[in-house]
């Protein structure tokens, strides 16, 4: 696998519960597509890794995944705080 060109970090929002947004995010990777990025970052530093739980990290994989439907490559970010994770 090649890894060309500009692969936009992706930030992860939230409504107004708290909750990620999947509707914004998923609007957001059709941003950066139609931008012309090559690529995604998904839960990286910018995405606050760090600060989600497991299941809010798997919520924004797999909506920025689905929503970029093959278009561009996505890299997951799969860092942990901590040797549990």
């Amino acid at each position: 696998m090649n890894f060309d060109g500009v692969y936009a970090p992706i930030i992860t929002p939230f409504d107004s519960e708290g909750n990620v947004d999947r509707d914004a995010l998923a609007s957001f990777v059709d941003v950066l597509i139609a931008g012309g990025v090559d690529g995604l970052v998904a839960v990286g530093t910018t995405g606050e890794a760090y600060a989600l739980s497991i299941d809010e990290r798997h919520t924004v994989i797999s909506t920025v995944v689905k929503q970029a439907a093959g278009r561009v490559p996505v890299l997951a970010g799969v860092g942990g705080m901590s040797t549990n994770e």
